[in-house]
């Protein structure tokens, strides 16, 4: 028997290795075993030569692994955690009962991340002095006492471990809030960034659940998105770049083109607003009173040749842009109607204020005749307005917003930084001299002392022609439609600047004209709560003086109706009120402005006429009274729908021969060596903000064909009366 060398088996030696008497063949035994020798031989080579090259890569793909065995590490747990991640967002909306377990393995996930995270941004010298603070506190004596003590024991230990450590604590706490100020601007953007992401996965679950409902809260985040992503691509983009497109730009906003795609807009709008106006007879006549106001405006000019007509043209374009916006133009109508709705819905939180602190006084039973008292109702709301600005100014949102816009006006009407902020800043925050926010005022006090006379005019008229936002609430209690208000306010903006231009033409050189000089002053308080606080109380003295000023004006009106009643009834006429006379006297600047659109022309006589009477009241007396006496006429069904609708545009302000005195005692104490100019403005700009409280009444009159209706808030609606069962 002899062994095969490939596979080592007992193989017989075959018949052709033996001869014919059966016996091996030598030469035939020889040859077949070299063969076999050779072939294992080439097999082991190739065997050995294979497993070398193995070897290598095996080595080179061991050794990688080693280097890169944090990082492989890493990877793999990163995968598991955004699958689980994925995992949960799809089990929370099949089922989110099912998914709780998961959801908080997760949390404690991402809650240790944010741990490891945090550490690696602590200094180490912080993270030495908590270890070092950690093993003084666990020494040998410190141990030994807490192990031993019972009882009373325990708590002297407490005591002594509480003195031994409270220097350190001292050192701690002082550790800590210079780190903070050292990382306050890092830790605000990762504050930021935190309700950013939170915002987004938000949105990610109300986009499943209610597309629809979820709109709003899409687009808030996708302008956010495109903000960062133009600040992105700003930084990413070369200088070169950067200065040749801003070169291109300011070729593009030379003289020639700037005046051609303004002429070809102005004229183009021109064009619609006439043909709106050709179709509506009433419409045609607001704007007959627009025409009027602007050559009213011109006579009461201080130079009418120098008179700049870009801000006066842009002006007036400035606000058909966006009264077509907010009134006319279907999708802004939309989104201008929510968000009246959510400011009015934002404010009524007030009620759960009220309602803890003076019980059922805002709201008492709805027995007929029993209304809550208007200083408990209404006037809290200011309150509540202030702290929320205070909070906003403390987080710089207020004066991203004021910059912003005032660039876009001073871009557009070609005004000066000043003039351009006030007028941004009267928007929401209301006019200066009437705000409880002391920021604004101190914003504007820095400007007056250098201010020339026609920047002055600007503020003043400002003063006169704007309200403040936190007075929305009180006027829609009277009837006023809260997107009127929102619309009257954002138009009177370019409207102010341009009627102030045009009655007190620029001639001096200004030296406010780069919004980059302007400095805001820093929040009064140091924190976020401090500010919120600061922000209530300063609200509290235009309370008393508003409920003042109302006690005042309507007791005077009702001295002027008895007074004129009785002279009246001594020549033989009777039923003669102060309101009578002066509203015949405006019943021309109402009839020209277009106020009612009623069929009957007795009934459109009557409308104007009580329209006339609300513009006299608001200008002799203030808004308040005007706004109140509007509310009973809506709920005796004296007014249409149109004539509300103009009612609210004209009384939007504060022009009133009241509020002199308050513009020329406040602004002369924030800037005495101006006191002169002043007085010698003061008459002119209540006429001014007057011209443009109506101008954009009739602008929006030259717009509007179908007004909307709002009543006053009223309790007594399905009233129980006395004396009956419900």
């Amino acid at each position: 028997m002899f062994v095969d060398a490939t596979s080592g088996d007992c193989l017989h030696l075959k018949t052709s290795y033996m001869d014919d008497l059966g016996k091996p063949s030598f030469p035939s035994l020889w040859l077949s075993l070299i063969n076999s020798h050779r072939r294992a031989v080439h097999i082991t080579l190739i065997a050995q030569f294979s497993m070398f090259e193995a070897s290598a890569l095996h080595s080179s793909l061991c050794k990688w692994r080693d280097v890169n065995a944090k990082h492989l590490q890493i990877a793999c747990y990163m995968l598991i955690f955004v699958f689980l991640n994925l995992v949960l967002i799809f089990a929370l909306t099949h089922d989110f009962n099912k998914a709780i377990p998961l959801l908080v393995i997760l949390a404690i996930c991402w809650l240790i991340l944010l741990l490891r995270a945090v550490g690696h941004i602590i200094p180490q010298s912080f993270q030495h002095g908590f270890a070092r603070l950690l093993q003084k506190v666990n020494s040998g004596r410190v141990r030994y006492i807490v192990s031993a003590s019972t009882g009373i024991a325990f708590a002297v230990h407490i005591t002594l471990t509480a003195q031994f450590t409270m220097f350190e604590a001292s050192a701690l706490h002082s550790s800590l809030c210079k780190w903070r100020d050292v990382n306050a601007k890092h830790l605000q953007i990762a504050c930021y960034m935190l309700i950013f992401v939170f915002l987004n996965l938000v949105l990610i679950f109300a986009l499943t659940h209610d597309f629809n409902k979820a709109i709003p809260l899409l687009v808030i985040l996708a302008i956010c998105w495109l903000i960062l992503i133009l600040r992105a691509v700003g930084r990413i983009i070369p200088q070169s770049f950067q200065h040749g497109f801003a070169r291109l730009l300011q070729k593009a906003n030379s003289g020639r083109v700037r005046y051609i795609v303004s002429a070809s807009t102005g004229i183009a709008l021109s064009a619609y607003v006439l043909y709106l106006c050709i179709l509506n007879t009433v419409q045609l006549i607001s704007l007959a009173g627009l025409l009027l106001l602007i050559v009213i405006s011109l006579l009461l000019s201080n130079d009418p040749a120098k008179v700049k007509w870009k801000p006066l043209l842009w002006g007036v374009l400035l606000q058909y842009v966006a009264g077509f916006t907010v009134l006319k133009w279907r999708t802004g109508q939309i989104a201008f109607q929510w968000a009246t709705q959510q400011l009015v819905t934002f404010l009524s939180y007030t009620n759960n204020g009220t309602k803890l602190v003076f019980d059922f006084v805002p709201n008492p039973p709805n027995i007929c005749g029993i209304e809550g008292p208007f200083s408990f109702t209404s006037l809290p709301v200011i309150i509540f307005f202030s702290s929320l600005c205070s909070a906003l100014y403390y987080l710089g949102i207020v004066q991203w917003f004021l910059v912003k816009i005032a660039i876009f006006l001073q871009y557009t009407m070609g005004t000066t930084a000043a003039e351009s902020l006030n007028a941004a800043a009267s928007i929401f925050l209301g006019p200066v001299q009437f705000t409880f926010h002391t920021e604004a005022a101190v914003m504007m006090k820095h400007s007056l002392n250098s201010m020339t006379e026609s920047e002055i005019m600007a503020t003043l008229t400002a003063g006169f022609a704007m309200i403040s936002g936190s007075l929305f609430a009180l006027y829609n209690a009277f009837g006023a439609c809260p997107s009127y208000l929102l619309a009257s306010n954002l138009m009177s903006a370019p409207a102010v600047l341009a009627v102030s231009k045009v009655i007190q033409p620029e001639v001096q050189r200004s030296r406010q004209k780069d919004m980059n000089d302007f400095r805001f002053p820093p929040p009064e308080g140091s924190t976020l709560l401090e500010s919120i606080s600061s922000g209530a109380a300063q609200a509290v003295p235009v309370i008393f003086a508003i409920i003042a000023n109302l006690i005042v004006f309507l007791a005077m009106v009702a001295l002027f109706d008895a007074a004129i009643a009785f002279l009246a009834s001594l020549i033989g006429f009777d039923g003669v009120t102060f309101n009578t006379l002066s509203g015949y006297v405006f019943f021309p600047l109402a009839y020209i402005m277009g106020v009612s659109d009623a069929s009957d022309s007795t009934r459109r006589i009557e409308e104007t006429l009580r329209v006339a009477q609300l513009i006299a009241t608001k200008t002799l007396m203030n808004e308040f009274v005007a706004y109140q006496q509007m509310s009973e006429m809506l709920r005796s069904g004296l007014l249409g729908n149109r004539a509300q609708m103009m009612a609210v545009f004209a009384c939007c302000g504060y022009s009133n021969a009241s509020q002199i005195g308050s513009q020329l005692g406040i602004f002369g104490a924030m800037a005495p060596s101006r006191r002169r100019s002043f007085a010698k403005m003061a008459v002119k700009s209540l006429i001014a903000g007057s011209i443009a409280c109506f101008m954009t009444a009739v602008i929006a009159g030259t717009i509007v064909s179908g007004s909307e209706h709002c009543v006053p808030s009223d309790t007594t609606l399905n009233c129980v009366p006395i004396g009956q069962k419900a």
